[in-house]
């Protein structure tokens, strides 16, 4: 029983001694699955901008024609947007609705990729991080695949690969290809690639370990590199 000297003044409550409430691990999965999917729902049926969508579905049907980006025909980004929806659309047939499902698919990686970079900072954060992250996405209205997308999906994948507590030799090696990737669709995300790669390479690490990381990064930095590359010598 509690002793009067150990009972609170009356008319006090009690003093809460219980940890603080932290949201569930299921409720914060579901809370981010609602954030990253139900757009893209929303929106799968709705008018889309007709230059962004038309230019991204035309250049890739280009592409199926055997022309080459910035040579046949203008183009304002690098070669592998037109490339990879152009492949795309030998698969499943050259439409708005097909181009409109890779669009989903990054915006969903987008929200997903964001919420676990802010993982180690409580779910709280992540969780409020994948909603604001969804309403600034998709907040043009629009699921189409632009090259701006793709970029930032793979930055921010490349990110959570490389800043990985575990020295896996393939998570180095394919989140430093997904920043050579991120330069073939958009070449001005250089900067942005140099220091988020070099941040998530360099935290919480020492210089031995950098120094032991550094040729399975160059590696697949060099070959995500190539198709880039590839373009540029083809061009000139």
């Amino acid at each position: 029983s509690v002793t009067d000297a150990e009972a609170p003044p009356r008319g006090r409550p009690a003093p809460s001694t219980g940890a603080p409430w932290v949201l569930p691990k299921e409720a914060g999965w579901l809370i981010t699955a609602i954030a990253a999917v139900a757009p893209a729902w929303g929106l799968r049926g709705a008018p889309g901008p007709l230059y962004e969508e038309g230019f991204t579905v035309l250049h890739a049907q280009l592409v199926q024609a055997g022309q080459t980006p910035g040579v046949d025909f203008h183009a304002l980004y690098g070669p592998l947007g037109p490339w990879l929806m152009s492949g795309w659309f030998r698969v499943f047939g050259s439409s708005i609705g097909a181009q409109r499902i890779v669009g989903a698919l990054l915006l969903i990686a987008i929200v997903l990729g964001v919420r676990q970079l802010l993982r180690p900072w409580g779910r709280h954060a992540a969780t409020v991080a994948a909603v604001v992250t969804s309403i600034t996405v998709y907040s043009a209205g629009t699921l189409v695949a632009v090259a701006w997308w793709f970029g930032l999906a793979a930055v921010v994948w490349g990110v959570l690969l490389i800043r990985s507590e575990s020295r896996n030799v393939y998570a180095l090696v394919g989140g430093a290809l997904l920043f050579g990737l991120a330069l073939g669709f958009r070449p001005d995300l250089a900067l942005a690639v140099l220091l988020a790669g070099g941040a998530a390479l360099w935290a919480g690490r020492s210089r031995e370990q950098i120094a032991g990381m550094w040729r399975p990064v160059a590696a697949g930095f060099t070959a995500g590199l190539v198709p880039l590359a590839g373009y540029t010598l083809m061009v000139g």
